[in-house]
């Protein structure tokens, strides 16, 4: 589970800006934190081209840098990759990741990595036996040459060598459970959605769900738990009263059995609505990642969907029987930004600044707002400081009048 994840000098992000799944103590809210006093849930708004996506875009940049190591030429590739991404007014300085997670067995873990100048510069994981425990270092790396071996590897030598993360390199050569399970947690439980329209980033460890039917959705678990996914159809109000693999002579079909006026018929997935079809991929994730305690990162969540279908996806994370299963989405859907479906510290606004680059604030930086108050009126009022641009507009149309 993530604790905190923080990111400097990416594209319009120029200085540190940290995100927090850290709950905070709120008498007046209903909805509950999971294990260790984390959230569940944690939903960014903001205008275009205010940084929201870029966020997303980090988090599956340092993800792939953990998981591409293992192959060097593919990681020299991407490395040089990044520095299109550097702040366009500190191309000299490097892109800084930090990411904080509670494994399964309530250890904590402090990553940091820091790439420039096509190498990774500095790297560094610290642990700790319980999130307020003392704090050691597992391994530190000042330079692309130089680094350090904590205690727990016993006094062991790297042969020098040119690797890429240390981290990696550590996860392929030596045997340590603490490498091993941080590693895993990254390299298992993360799953980014870019584009569901296109091949989604899908970033789960092992084998990639089974796409031979060219659908981004998990077709196994669709047909072996098709009992609760029909009651979550029912539930969601989409008209699929049953579905069914069809053989063919060149593979295999998805098909939807749905109602209308003169009885069931059949539809092929692929002639379904982009709404249906982006809910049906969404639940075939989602149903498997909350039992597992996967971490989901999407970009515009809400595209596509009825504003009622993404309120019963943030209330699937806040389901009681959800412990461990965390999502951080963007959206731009103004119902769902309210007390009826986030915490206040759920919540946060993304937006260019006076300068031009990305600030990130939590609406519970903001001490004057209510539970009861209407977070998207404010919001659209500017109250926040990160206006969709709307008032602005107005104001230019009336100067014309």
């Amino acid at each position: 589970m993530i604790i905190s994840y923080s990111i400097e000098n990416f594209k319009s992000i120029k200085y540190r800006e940290t995100i927090s799944f850290k709950a905070k103590s709120y008498k007046e809210t209903k909805i509950k934190s999971i294990d260790n006093n984390l959230l569940s849930v944690i939903s960014i708004y903001g205008p275009n081209g205010g940084g929201k996506s870029s966020i997303i875009e980090s988090m599956f940049n340092l993800v792939n840098i953990i998981k591409i190591n293992l192959n060097k030429n593919l990681l020299n590739i991407f490395l040089n990759e990044l520095n299109k991404f550097k702040n366009s007014t500190q191309k000299d300085k490097p892109i800084k990741w930090e990411i904080e997670i509670i494994s399964p067995s309530k250890r904590y873990y402090r990553y940091f990595l820091e790439v420039d100048q096509n190498e990774i510069s500095k790297e560094s994981l610290c642990y700790a036996e319980s999130q307020n425990g003392k704090e050691e270092f597992l391994f530190k790396r000042t330079s692309p040459q130089e680094y350090e071996l904590g205690k727990k590897f016993n006094g062991i030598k790297l042969r020098a060598t040119d690797f890429g993360s240390l981290l990696s390199y550590l996860y392929t050569n030596i045997e340590n459970e603490f490498i091993i399970e941080f590693f895993n947690e990254i390299n298992n439980k993360f799953f980014i959605i870019n584009n569901l329209n296109n091949d989604p980033m899908v970033l789960t460890a092992k084998e990639p769900f089974n796409l031979s039917l060219n659908y981004n959705f998990n077709i196994d678990v669709l047909i072996k738990e098709k009992e609760k996914f029909l009651k979550i159809f029912k539930e969601i109000d989409i008209n699929i009263v049953d579905y069914k693999l069809v053989e063919q002579i060149n593979g295999k079909r998805f098909v939807l059995i749905k109602n209308n006026e003169d009885g069931e018929f059949e539809l092929d997935f692929s002639q379904e609505s982009e709404g249906t079809k982006k809910i049906i991929q969404l639940m075939s994730w989602f149903v498997i990642g909350i039992h597992n305690g996967w971490v989901f990162v999407v970009d515009e969540l809400d595209s596509r969907l009825h504003t009622k279908l993404l309120g019963y996806i943030i209330d699937l994370f806040h389901n009681k029987n959800n412990h461990k299963s965390q999502i951080i989405f963007t959206s731009h859907d103004m119902n769902t930004l309210s007390s009826t479906y986030l915490r206040k510290d759920e919540i946060y606004f993304v937006g260019l600044n006076e300068s031009y680059f990305t600030n990130v604030v939590s609406l519970s930086a903001f001490d004057n707002v209510r539970e009861k108050s209407s977070y998207s009126s404010k919001y659209l009022k500017g109250s926040f400081g990160f206006d969709p641009y709307v008032l602005r507009a107005i104001e230019w149309l009336d100067n014309e009048k």
